[in-house]
């Protein structure tokens, strides 16, 4: 984070969806710096933030990044049922998202700016994250809620990917194939890890379902 500024008071801290490794763990840096703050999350969300804080799981990002992890990791507040909160003078919705690119998801609806804050449910230039909506039925919830998103937001770029990614998936059945094949038509995408990880637990499922389908 860069220096602080003095006149800005941060009195909410919302979480779109508990995925550890990279949306909440950092969450102890930013109540360092403001101290206000509240940490909050649709209740959809905090119940996944109390299945993600196991011990086992902690124990196992702390591995991969030694002495970068911070301490006093805790479980966001609640929103009420329809998700509401405010934020000078103007109401944002956390609305519920069953699956995106994981589960326990949501984003931001914010009425009276005519704003919507996607969160990972919709991508702009970086390979989306599909190793876990590694399967025909995630998928298919994902792009739902991409559909319910298009009277918000414009989410062809995310909806377009997702139909790419499972049209090379099934015709090459190689994660290698897979993601040079997608790396020719995203030419300008990066963060290749996301990338790899989606090719190989995508042709994985596929393998496995089409292993257990021809018996």
């Amino acid at each position: 984070m860069g220096e602080k500024d003095s006149t800005w008071k941060e009195t909410q801290v919302h979480l779109h969806h508990p995925r550890t490794w990279d949306h909440f763990f950092g969450n102890p840096i930013i109540l360092k710096d403001f101290p206000e703050a509240k940490s909050v999350a649709n209740s959809f969300v905090s119940d996944g933030i109390k299945e993600a804080l196991t011990e086992d799981n902690i124990a196992t990002w702390k591995g991969m990044f030694p002495d970068q992890l911070p301490d006093g990791q805790i479980v966001h507040e609640a929103l009420p049922a329809n998700g509401e909160f405010a934020i000078d003078g103007h109401s944002l919705f956390g609305i519920d998202v069953v699956f995106s690119d994981t589960q326990n998801s949501s984003f931001l609806h914010v009425p009276s700016l005519d704003l919507v804050v996607s969160g990972d449910i919709v991508y702009g230039e970086c390979f989306q994250h599909l190793g876990e909506a590694n399967t025909p039925e995630k998928e298919s919830i994902g792009l739902m809620h991409w559909t319910k998103l298009r009277r918000f937001s414009r989410v062809s770029l995310s909806r377009e990917y997702i139909h790419a990614f499972e049209e090379e998936v099934k015709k090459w059945k190689d994660a290698d194939k897979v993601e040079d094949a997608m790396k020719k038509r995203y030419p300008q995408r990066w963060n290749e890890f996301i990338l790899s990880n989606s090719c190989k637990n995508s042709v994985a499922q596929l393998m496995e379902a089409e292993k257990k389908f021809s018996i």
